[in-house]
């Protein structure tokens, strides 16, 4: 994209995009330079017969985002100065939530669509395996019944409570309610009391 090489007109400043792609890289921005390597595609797509990329992308689940900084607010300057004609991306907050999109359905970097429709559990009942080849697979952790909603976990389930809730309130924008949270909240209430 940084050549030139590309069919997207002026959708896409290449001459921008080394700046943006150098900015993500020195600022580990893994999920922005993602996104943009996304949107890019789904532009070349979307105006295609092909149009599943753009439809797959937009079903994905979008978490509420509202914490920034100022190296966030920099990068999506960068972003709208590599692709300046996107309605879709005219403020900050529409930028953050693409990004999280990103952050809350990737797995290894790699966008698993059945994985996105998941919720999130402390106590999943749901574990997936990516292997050498990027084969997605998925195995149960407990007895599931005709009905059971299936949950995996987005962070690191072996943290305590406080640790899980500021990292899923601070990575996803949402207050975790499971089982387990409630229980060991309660505990920690009752200690304190």
């Amino acid at each position: 994209l940084q050549h030139g090489k590309h069919k997207l007109g002026n959708k896409l400043q290449y001459k921008k995009w080394y700046e943006f792609e150098k900015f993500c890289h020195d600022n580990d921005l893994i999920s922005a330079y993602s996104v943009a390597i996304i949107v890019a595609t789904i532009l070349l797509n979307c105006n295609t017969d092909n149009k599943n990329l753009c439809k797959q992308w937009e079903s994905l689940a979008v978490p509420s985002v509202s914490n920034t900084n100022e190296t966030w607010e920099n990068c999506y300057k960068l972003f709208q100065e590599v692709f300046p004609h996107l309605d879709q991306f005219n403020n900050l907050q529409s930028f953050m939530s693409q990004i999280g999109k990103f952050n809350i359905n990737q797995r290894s970097q790699q966008l698993y669509f059945i994985t996105s429709l998941l919720n999130h559990s402390c106590e999943p009942n749901v574990h997936f395996e990516i292997n050498d080849k990027n084969d997605c697979k998925m195995f149960a952790r407990a007895d599931i019944s005709i009905g059971d909603e299936l949950s995996i976990t987005y962070i690191n389930p072996l943290h305590n409570v406080e640790i899980r809730q500021k990292e899923l309130k601070q990575k996803y924008g949402f207050d975790c309610r499971c089982r387990r949270c409630e229980t060991e909240l309660q505990q920690i209430n009752q200690t304190v009391k």
